[in-house]
């Protein structure tokens, strides 16, 4: 909550006059020994971060100097400017703008009596002036501060001092921003930093680290404008550079560099990207710990936005805790009228609130607000506080006071124009209100609002596709508040839209980035040292992973070394990830591609584009609602989720309508139905479950056109967990008996939005096939088996990893008959293939061999991983030569993403866990079928949890077999008429009854 370190010349530069002033005139030489050791003293403290304690030090050496009989002016100069910024740090903001003040009016009745005094006093005035705009920033004074900084600088320029008048212009911009006027605070702070970034660059002056200080509050200041305006993309650059900066200059353990850490975390939090601000956070936190600086007001501000953090990751009783204790220490510091406070009472409101106590909740957030409106009304942070007003009191049903309250939020607007993310809350928080209050135009007309307002948040949110599905995914409820109202008004068409609009969007931005490089327009040189970069990175990750699996299991290894060994597997995988997600996101064409890219299919478009037997079911799954949108060529219907009494029994949730809560429980639950469908057993706890839940899910009004025969195609566009259910195994009434949908039922296809669907189905295919059109790889050569890891390293962070199975790879020899059966199937109808078996089963070989391939059929072990959005997911294939970070046997997401597969109509991944990853909001799942996506494939058949190998190799050999006799032009729909005869046939025999064994393959894609 407070303001940054805004720099100045500061005290160096007084020492400097004080030591001029030492050579050329006469003080009593036992009282300049007796002011040098009180100034040591001073500094001790201060360079340590001890601000109380420095500042009772300056007290004392400026004490002294109104005591002694020969210290003159400008020794008491240097005492005023150590105690304003000692004062600073320790947050007597008053008082240091006294003794400032003081400062200024005794550096301009000075008249040195030698030329060295007088080209050394405008150091003194401009000293001065930024000590007290400084204070008077911190005060929230942002009028007062602009003037005093622009005299300064006035000051400055006047005596030639570019450099410093620069430094000076990084508070001035800080100061405008405040003040509500970022267009002229960018400006003041992009001069600054083209001004102070050649000379840190070069290093060459003599107040280099001053400058580094400088420099890096200009770019954290920039930072900030821009973040504020919701443009993370361009804040977050800033920001991290700004770090660096500070530790290059003063190393990691400084309360300077733990604040910008602090700044970084911050920014990373209101993007939603916890993992990496709870790591920031941490670091910020055990540097302030460790120069004793915990009690400062900086440490403090990180606390608070630690709490946030807390309160964001639905911690609410530690958030309170710390929310309590920043508290505190505020009223401690500062007493109870101060801003500081004022926030953070803002702050514990929202954790009480977090645990279900509103009415306290309230109390203290317009305790919060009152304080506010008496220091600094009409502040961007008096907006957020009336929104959570609005929000609490909306739960409370106050609507009236809410929508009051969310008025006034807009209106700041008006004065200080708020952030994409800020305005989206407000004005979805009105039409909320509004529509409690019946006042259902106004409510659609502010939601339209908040919406366009999302749209441009999402375009502007840094990152690459997990960092902005992320923030989109947050905001996902008033999607579902639309669609609720639009069903309502019986708009089946709006709804279609709603959900379009939603669904999968950076999985679009995927698609769209199709052969858009990396690196565009960069010569040789600068490429070639970006490959090398990515290439050491991946090294690093490889050797990382390679030592911690050479580990042996306990007693003969340490704890100790397993953390250690652990703890850098983490470190290389952040690391490789941060490159490629910037490399991304920091490329202009990527960025061009998903600005304003909202074009969805409407109801219309997507009923034009479905055959006349095909039916197509979208759905949503939200916080309080769930609907299915059924949708046939002539058409279209619209289904409220819910679930009865029976049902709910036989779901283990209660029943009412079906929500985001529920469903994770029928599916994740203890004997939740994916537990029970992913590993073989009877069927008899099953089947209730599947017959309630297909119930649940097809509108009972489509369940006889769908097995009566009339459906030729049933293609599912799933939402949240909805991902990873394989429809063909739920059970529906057909012909007066309960069977499964998939001999009940017509094919299914599926895919994350009918946008996705249709982008797919115009795909334009590389027409240059390969010679042989089909490859396929099976029976990968891993080597010998080793020990399972002991307890203690599946707790570790990396086992959710590769590492997890690194060293227990076992050989898969059916999936060596699986490829030799898909080239012999396809051989029979005279299409040949590329077999890449054993220790030919390379990431190399496949790489090579890739590019131009109709189908590419894979089977080998599969692995998902819930780190960094599945990145870490990966194929195991047979491992080349060591060494090769790019063959070293795990194909993963990031590499299969970038892979040559634009003339791949179906990729087969028959491998474990290739359809299963981490659910995301609005997105459905992070799977590695994505990744094949992306790199061009048409369709993708993946598997939702662990394939056996027998019947894996068995399935995908008929499959085979059932593509291999579809007529060759045929691909409206024969690969989804070639899996579905494929199960049925292995449900036929006994031994592979139960859905596990044949369900888990899913189709993703047109049919």
């Amino acid at each position: 909550m407070r303001s940054g370190r805004i720099f100045g010349t500061g005290v160096l530069a007084i020492l400097f006059c004080l030591g001029a002033t030492a050579r050329l005139a006469a003080q009593d030489p036992g009282e300049l020994r007796q002011f040098d050791r009180l100034h040591k003293q001073y500094l001790a403290h201060f360079q340590q971060g001890e601000w109380l304690p420095a500042y009772d030090a300056a007290n004392q050496l400026l004490a002294y100097v109104q005591r002694s009989s020969s210290l003159g002016v400008p020794y008491e100069i240097a005492s005023y400017d150590c105690i304003g910024a000692s004062g600073r740090k320790a947050g007597k903001f008053t008082e240091a703008l006294a003794a400032y003040q003081q400062l200024v009016a005794a550096a301009r009745q000075w008249r040195p009596t030698t030329n060295e005094l007088r080209a050394l006093a405008p150091t003194a005035t401009s000293t001065g002036l930024i000590g007290v705009a400084n204070s008077y920033l911190a005060l929230g004074n942002s009028a007062a501060a602009i003037d005093h900084y622009e005299q300064a600088i006035g000051v400055l320029k006047q005596h030639r001092r570019e450099l410093d008048a620069a430094a000076v212009r990084a508070g001035l911009g800080t100061a405008l921003a405040r003040a509500g006027q970022p267009d002229r605070a960018l400006q003041e702070l992009g001069q600054a930093i083209a001004a102070l970034a050649p000379a840190v660059e070069r290093g060459e002056t003599s107040n280099v680290v001053q400058l580094q200080e400088a420099y890096a509050d200009a770019l954290l200041g920039l930072s900030k404008v821009h973040s504020d305006r919701g443009r993370f993309d361009l804040a977050e650059p800033y920001s991290r550079r700004a770090v660096n900066v500070l530790i290059a200059a003063k190393g990691e353990r400084h309360p300077f560099v733990a604040k910008a850490m602090a700044d970084l975390a911050n920014l990373y939090s209101r993007q939603n990207r916890l993992a990496e601000a709870n790591a920031l956070f941490t670091a910020a936190i055990d540097s302030f710990a460790a120069v004793s600086a915990l009690e400062s007001p900086y440490a403090l501000d990180a606390l608070e936005n630690y709490a946030q953090l807390l309160h964001d990751a639905d911690q609410g009783v530690n958030a309170e805790k710390i929310a309590r204790h920043v508290l505190e220490k505020y009223r401690k510091i500062y007493g109870d009228e101060d801003l500081a406070v004022a926030h953070a009472l803002y702050t514990l409101g929202k954790a009480v609130n977090l645990q279900g106590r509103p009415a306290e909740a309230e109390q203290l957030v317009q305790q919060s607000l009152a304080l506010y409106d008496r220091l600094a009304p009409d502040r961007v942070t008096t907006a957020h506080i009336l929104l959570t007003l609005s929000s609490i009191q909306h739960e409370q049903g106050k609507y009236q006071e809410a929508l009051a309250a969310a008025d006034r939020a807009l209106a700041i607007d008006r004065r200080h124009p708020l952030a994409p993310g800020d305005l989206t809350k407000i004005h979805g928080s009105r039409s909320l209100q509004l529509w409690k209050l019946d006042r259902r135009d106004e409510a659609r007309a502010a939601l339209a609002e908040s919406l366009q307002e999302l749209e441009v948040m999402r375009a502007a949110t840094a990152g690459a596709e997990r960092e902005r599905a992320t923030v989109f995914g947050d905001f996902k409820v008033y999607y579902e508040v639309l669609a609720s109202w639009l069903a309502a008004d019986d708009d089946l068409p709006g709804v279609f839209r709603a959900l379009e609009t939603l669904k999968a969007r950076s999985l679009l931005d995927e698609l769209r980035w199709g052969g858009i490089e990396l690196h565009p327009g960069a010569d040789p040189a600068r490429l070639a040292e970006a490959q090398q970069r990515e290439h050491h990175l991946r090294q690093q990750l490889t050797i990382a992973q390679q030592q911690f699996d050479e580990l042996d299991p306990a007693p003969t290894t340490t704890a100790a070394q397993q953390e250690s060994a652990a703890a850098k597997v983490r470190e290389a995988r952040a690391a490789l990830y941060q490159y490629l997600a910037d490399a991304r996101s920091e490329n202009p064409a990527y960025r061009d591609s998903i600005t304003g890219s909202t074009e969805t299919r409407s109801l219309v478009e997507a009923q034009q584009a479905l055959a006349a037997d095909q039916v197509l079911i979208s759905y949503l799954v939200g916080v309080e609602n769930s609907f299915a949108v059924v949708v046939r060529a002539e058409r279209a219907s619209l289904a409220e989720l819910r679930i009865d009494d029976a049902q709910a029994a036989a779901l283990g949730v209660e029943p009412g309508n079906l929500n985001e809560r529920k469903l994770a429980t029928i599916l994740l639950g203890e004997a939740g139905v994916l537990s029970q469908l992913s590993a073989p057993g009877p069927t008899d706890g099953l089947d209730p479950k599947l017959r309630a839940l297909g119930q649940v899910l097809i509108p009972a009004a489509e369940v006889e056109p769908l097995t009566n025969g009339t459906t030729g195609l049933l293609t599912i566009l799933p939402d949240g967990l909805l991902a990873l259910v394989p429809f063909e195994a739920l059970i529906v009434p057909a012909g007066g008996e309960a069977r499964h949908l998939l001999e009940a039922g017509p094919p299914v296809n599926y895919s994350p939005s009918a946008t996705v669907w249709h982008f797919l189905q115009n795909r334009a295919a590389n027409t240059m096939l390969a010679q042989e059109p089909i490859l396929t790889l099976g029976d990968p050569q891993y080597g010998p088996a080793r020990p399972a890891e002991d307890l203690l390293a599946t707790r570790l962070d990396v086992r959710s990893g590769d590492s997890r199975f690194r060293s227990t790879l076992s050989r898969l020899p059916y999936s060596g008959n699986e490829a030799r059966w898909v080239k012999q199937n396809f051989a029979k109808q005279g299409q040949t293939s590329v077999l890449l078996l054993q220790g030919e089963a390379t990431e190399a070989r496949l790489r090579a061999a890739v590019a131009g391939r109709r189908i590419l059929h894979l089977a080998c072990h599969g692995m998902a991983d819930a780190s960094y959005g599945n990145l870490f997911g990966c194929l195991a294939l047979a491992p080349g030569p060591p060494g090769d970070p790019n063959n070293d046997g795990f194909l993963y997401a990031a590499e299969i993403s970038v892979l040559d597969l634009s003339a791949c109509e179906l990729a087969i991944l028959s491998a474990c866990e290739t359809n299963l990853g981490p659910e995301q909001n609005a997105e459905g799942v992070w799977n590695l079928s994505r990744a094949f996506l992306a790199a061009g494939a048409r369709r993708v058949i993946a598997s939702d949890w662990v394939v056996d190998d027998e019947a894996g190799a068995t399935l995908v050999s008929y499959l085979a077999d059932y593509l291999a006799k579809s007529p060759t032009g045929d691909s409206s729909r024969a690969t989804a008429t070639a899996l579905w005869k494929a199960k049925q046939q292995m449900r036929r025999n006994p031994k592979w009854q139960h859905p596990f064994y044949w369900s888990s393959l899913v189709l993703i894609g047109p049919g």
